[in-house]
């Protein structure tokens, strides 16, 4: 009923104006929160793809036995598909604001990624425990880059 009913009242607010009034918050902190629960999904997606996928294919391994030259030759592939546009997406945001915050968070991320990554495929753990270590590792991340940043 307020949505339908504020712009009769109030003909001159603006559209900003009448979402805050609806929705009620102020639109920076929002922003920022909304960008960072994205950014928590897109890293959080962008990691458990890969780990679930190499965790898939570690019982063929477990017969066939290959060397390491032969699993990384298999893994890269895989690996690779998922990190590219991970990175990709990270170095946009360098792009659109180029700061050392940003630059040592970006570290952080392909530093985190990595080291999930190879912790998580060299141990065995069930789906659900792998997904709860990423999840609480990138909030872990979060909290310490707010302390930092």
């Amino acid at each position: 009923m307020v949505i339908r009913f504020v712009p009769n009242y109030l003909p001159q607010i603006t559209t900003q104006q009448h979402a805050s009034l609806v929705f009620c918050f102020t639109i920076k902190p929002f922003y920022l929160l909304m960008v960072s629960v994205l950014n928590l999904f897109f890293d959080y997606v962008a990691l458990i793809m890969p780990v679930m996928e190499l965790l898939s294919i570690q019982n063929f391994l477990l017969v066939r036995k290959p060397n390491l030259r032969n699993q990384l030759k298999n893994y890269t592939p895989i690996i690779l598909h998922y990190f590219v546009p991970f990175i990709l997406i990270k170095v946009f945001v360098l792009f659109i604001e180029s700061s050392l915050s940003v630059l040592v968070w970006i570290g952080l991320s392909f530093v985190t990624w990595v080291l999930l990554l190879v912790f998580l495929i060299n141990r065995r753990y069930s789906y659900a425990k792998v997904a709860t270590i990423i999840l609480m590792t990138l909030i872990f991340s979060r909290i310490l880059a707010t302390v930092m940043f």
